[in-house]
């Protein structure tokens, strides 16, 4: 199977966030043409389904290798194409791309190394708050000791990630013409304020993880220059580096002195620390730390310390949700035979024959 022909497959199959369920199906047509056993897991309306496969001669109870990536992207969709010895294209590297070599990397482990305690779990909404993998929580895998997680990281596994805080604040106000802004109550005011102090402030640092960094996007911010704002809206994204519940609780502090009049509501979308990661040597490659998240916090079984997770891709992320995001094709080519090598790394971390038995 060629990766690069599956990737832009993959591609060119639409998945932006919500809108995934095109995405399951191809993975379900070519992991049962493939050797494998497919089960959608119904996440949310409309059609969001998680892709859970296994080997046709083994149960997800037995897998003590979880591979794993999503199957949602970031809007705006445009298709696969081939330029410089690149593979553009919405997913092209954040993750259809990495999907593909996930594949043929399982592919090649079930019938050239005969080794059938694998799982294969993509999921959606990854980009957005994760609720497929919130959803995955529900499936038992009581044997697995490894989640491989897929992301571009340069072909090299990440000793840690930075952790998330995203929330929303919506404030409310009274809309009036602004020639008598006495008549109204500005919702805007007292968010700038806010966002202010969010800006001003001195957010935790550490030794490993680096700086907290935050995010600002205005979704609403009024109607029009000549009326007092009745609305007003931001969504904030904090990459934690250290003490997310201070994080927090600073954030209520501000809110708190510059909201006199209770017009915010506070929306807390996820909230989650840095994380250590399991490394692997791929490609002589030093480990590093990202300052993205993934939704590997979200995995219950690797936060309770019942599973360690890896992270590991080809490609970069500082082209991913670009307008010209790709990948290189060698270094997807070479990717397949390092989630091999990942795999059976780990297999032999865990105490497990190469060759599973049933």
């Amino acid at each position: 199977v060629d990766v690069v022909e599956l990737a832009m497959q993959l591609i060119d199959v639409e998945s932006v966030t919500n809108n995934e369920y095109a995405m399951a199906q191809t993975l379900q047509s070519w992991l049962e043409a493939h050797g494998f056993t497919v089960e959608l897991q119904f996440v949310a309306h409309p059609n969001r389904y998680n892709v859970l496969a296994y080997p046709k001669q083994s149960k997800p109870e037995l897998a003590t290798i979880i591979i794993n990536s999503h199957i949602d992207t970031v809007p705006p969709y445009f298709p696969a194409s081939i330029k410089d010895n690149k593979i553009f294209g919405r997913g092209a590297c954040d993750t259809k791309s990495i999907i593909a070599a996930q594949l043929i990397a399982a592919h090649a482990l079930l019938t050239t190394h005969g080794i059938t305690s694998i799982a294969l779990l993509y999921t959606v909404g990854e980009e957005h708050d994760s609720i497929g993998m919130q959803k995955a929580n529900e499936l038992s895998f009581p044997m697995a000791k490894f989640m491989i997680t897929g992301e571009p990281t340069n072909s090299r596994t990440i000793s840690g990630q930075k952790g998330c805080y995203m929330f929303s604040l919506k404030s409310k106000g009274t809309a009036a013409h602004s020639a008598y802004p006495e008549k109204g109550l500005c919702a805007l005011t007292p968010l700038l304020n806010v966002l202010h102090a969010i800006q001003n402030e001195r957010w935790p640092t550490h030794k490993l993880f680096g700086e907290t960094t935050v995010n600002i996007h205005v979704e609403d911010g009024g109607v029009a220059s000549n009326v007092i704002a009745g609305s007003a809206e931001a969504t904030i994204l904090f990459r934690i580096s250290d003490k997310p519940f201070y994080v927090e609780q600073r954030i209520k502090q501000m809110i708190a002195r510059h909201d006199a009049q209770n017009q915010i509501t506070y929306h807390k979308i996820c909230l989650h620390g840095p994380l250590e990661l399991e490394t692997v040597d791929v490609e002589k490659f030093k480990p590093y730390v990202v300052a993205y998240t993934t939704d590997i916090p979200v995995n219950r079984a690797v936060m309770d310390g019942k599973c360690k997770a890896v992270l590991f891709g080809p490609g970069s992320i500082e082209v991913a949700h670009s307008d010209h995001e790709h990948i290189d094709i060698e270094e997807l080519k070479r990717s397949v035979q390092s989630y091999q090598d990942i795999v059976l790394t780990l297999l032999k971390r865990c105490g497990r024959d190469l060759r599973s038995k049933m």
